[in-house]
């Protein structure tokens, strides 16, 4: 699908944004509007939102597919860096190892690495996958928070119910599926920045990151001060800085 880019100096970077589990492209809003200097886009998973017509996959492949062709449609010249945030650091890392001539750059934060040894159960939350409406909603209180569910109305909950498929498919996919393995991660030879947050952030986050940072040639390791999980809508200037910073790395 892509052949090796020949970029200059010139060319603006392309900042592709894949979203996490019950969340949307909308919701990279406020970092958008600090990458003032990129090539923005942000898509829907399917799934969720304006790609529920296309099904929620149980596919791991089928997200890193997605972020290929989203990506391959933009027919863009300049660098690239893939932003994943949550489960979408799983489809960037996922991406870049496809396709790493069309990736210049990675940044993830706090990606649901569950399958590592080095991950405890703290990650683990059972689910019962036939009261989708009680599991959103508790999802969602778990990663964003109590105040935020309580202040949509009606409306913006129901949004968020109509993405349950998406949600199970997720959260079956990163418990039953080994998207890839840790000695696949020595073949990224490109700037790729882990985050975490210091705030109200599981423990394991920290943990796996290094595991991960060490297994990459230009990996680095970035704690978010005072960011919890939400950091794109919290932070997101401290994201912006991360993805700038990380691009700065590029030898390009």
């Amino acid at each position: 699908m892509f052949s090796a880019p020949s970029h200059t100096s010139l060319d603006p970077w392309t900042a592709v944004l894949i979203h996490g589990t019950l969340d949307r492209a909308a919701s990279f809003s406020r970092l958008a509007r600090r990458l003032e200097d990129f090539d923005v886009i942000a898509y829907d998973r399917r799934g969720y939102q304006g790609s529920r017509p296309a099904g929620a996959s149980s596919r791991f492949s089928s997200h890193v597919d997605d972020a290929l062709a989203v990506l391959a449609a933009q027919n863009t010249e300049g660098p690239v860096v893939l932003v994943g945030h949550s489960f979408g650091g799983l489809v960037a890392l996922g991406a870049a190892l496809r396709a790493p001539t069309a990736i210049d750059a990675v940044v993830i934060y706090e990606p649901p690495l569950r399958w590592f040894d080095e991950m405890s159960g703290e990650f683990e939350h059972p689910m019962n996958f036939d009261d989708p409406e009680a599991e959103v909603e508790k999802f969602f209180r778990r990663m964003v928070s109590d105040a935020s569910w309580e202040r949509m109305n009606d409306a913006a909950r129901q949004e968020r119910l109509d993405d349950a498929a998406g949600l199970f498919s997720d959260i079956e996919m990163t418990r039953d599926e080994v998207p890839f393995r840790l000695d696949e991660l020595a073949r990224l030879d490109m700037p790729v920045t882990f985050g975490v947050g210091d705030a109200v952030t599981n423990p394991d986050y920290g943990r796996v990151a290094h595991v991960i940072v060490d297994a990459l040639p230009q990996g680095e390791f970035v704690i978010a001060k005072g960011a919890a999980h939400g950091i794109h809508l919290t932070h997101p200037a401290t994201f912006a800085d991360m993805i700038v910073a990380t691009t700065k790395r590029s030898t390009l």
